[in-house]
């Protein structure tokens, strides 16, 4: 799997109804093996490698109803 090491960031805003915020995940844009084997059936034919997700950074808005 390897040394890695990733940082996830969220700002939120709310009040009683309303959630406003940002985040950013994997900031570092870190790779790595997060070593999930996608099919146990093949380890042996075949090496299994997960990767980590890429940067992701976005925004979100939840409201109340």
């Amino acid at each position: 799997m390897g040394d890695y090491g990733i940082a996830n960031v969220r700002l939120t805003l709310r009040n009683d109804s309303t959630r406003i915020g940002v985040f950013a995940d994997n900031i570092g844009d870190t790779r790595g093996n997060t070593f999930a084997f996608g099919n146990p059936f093949s380890l042996a034919i075949q090496s299994q490698a997960t990767p980590l997700r890429p940067r992701t950074i976005g925004v979100f808005v939840e409201v109340k109803i």
